[in-house]
């Protein structure tokens, strides 16, 4: 379901990784380094039952469809927020970083 929109995605805003770093993460990192808000549209674009969160803490927004959450990293959803990768990866650096 959202997996073809990460692939989507990726290819249309390919241009965008290749300005900001010289050495890429995945697609799905990419997308979600900042571009989750243009992201999150486009996913609501396909799925008009999308709500879009933001998550003030750490930055980042993140799709809800029929009770899972989703984002770039989370293409096949997660019942949790608490399960999704990019909260783990802040929190891990934030856990490295005391």
């Amino acid at each position: 379901m959202i997996e073809q929109i990460v692939s989507d995605f990726s290819i249309n805003y390919a241009w965008h990784y290749e300005c900001q770093k010289n050495v890429s993460n995945s697609a799905e990192e990419d997308i979600n380094s900042g571009l989750c808000d243009l992201f999150a549209e486009e996913v609501k674009k396909h799925h008009p039952q999308t709500i879009i969160h933001y998550d003030e803490d750490i930055d980042h927004y993140y799709c809800e469809i029929d009770g899972k959450f989703y984002d770039a990293e989370n293409p096949q959803g997660v019942t949790n927020k608490e399960e999704m990768v990019f909260l783990g990866k802040v929190q891990s650096a934030e856990g490295s970083i005391k």
